[in-house]
């Protein structure tokens, strides 16, 4: 495995022990993005649309406008990808 400050190799035990906790964070994070997912793109929507109510304009809650469109573009951007990879089938393109 070649890492961008180190070479690990296949055989050592701090290998195996990344990989277990790779492989244990990718069906957590699967498993949120399918379940999760759906739900914080609902609640994103529901902020943005109170954040554009013109007695909350501000510089403060347009920052928050940003941050919350930033995640839901990231939610909504991996949601896509996971469902071309899951009706797809082609898993080898994003590991």
């Amino acid at each position: 495995c070649k890492s961008l400050l180190f070479d690990l190799p296949h055989d050592s035990p701090v290998y195996d022990i990344i990989d277990n906790i790779g492989t244990a964070y990718m069906s957590f994070f699967y498993y949120y993005i399918i379940v999760g997912g759906p739900i914080s793109l609902v609640l994103n929507v529901f902020l943005m649309f109170i954040l554009t109510r013109k007695q909350l304009w501000s510089p403060y809650n347009f920052v928050f406008f940003m941050m919350v469109l930033d995640q839901s573009l990231a939610i909504l951007g991996r949601f896509i990808m996971m469902g071309s990879i899951y009706f797809g089938g082609d898993c080898e393109s994003v590991f």
